[in-house]
């Protein structure tokens, strides 16, 4: 496949990508929400994974903690549109403990606590109560798309 350099970019959207990582291990300091650079995509294209008006950027993995899902080095497109009730649905979200930066997989359970897990056997999930969640945690996003180099076997 030939690249086309004639590529109609008008009908385009950029999404931000921060100067900041979240850590898929033992946790990054937030320091900046700095503009890096911004990636051009299709509205189609992002419309697979947001909704429509919805408000994106882009952050960077680090850490081995979700491997084999997201892989350190991995981009991350993150939702920032969404409620409190995204976290009931479940799903990977970036959020902040005690002002720690983390991607992590959140899953309420019936007794209305949260798991915070890794996908990473090495990791030991934590069950956290609804009321410390709600004093010392911070959803800042959810992720909808992560990609990153091939990797070896």
């Amino acid at each position: 496949m030939k690249p086309d350099s004639r590529r109609d970019t008008s009908n385009q959207v950029a999404i931000p990508r921060y100067a900041i990582h979240a850590s898929a291990g033992g946790g990054a300091v937030v320091l900046s929400e700095e503009v890096e650079d911004y990636f051009t995509v299709s509205p189609d294209w992002l419309g697979r994974y947001l909704p429509r008006g919805a408000r994106a950027g882009i952050i960077e993995a680090r850490g081995d903690s979700m491997e084999p899902t997201i892989a350190d080095g991995d981009i991350l497109i993150l939702n920032f549109s969404i409620d409190s009730s995204a976290v009931n649905d479940g799903g990977v979200f970036v959020i902040s403990v005690d002002g720690v930066l983390l991607v992590k997989r959140l899953q309420v359970t019936v007794d209305g606590h949260i798991l915070i897990r890794s996908d990473n056997d090495l990791y030991e999930q934590e069950k956290v109560t609804r009321e410390f969640a709600d004093e010392r945690i911070t959803v800042h996003a959810k992720v909808v798309w992560s990609g990153g180099p091939i990797r070896r076997r």
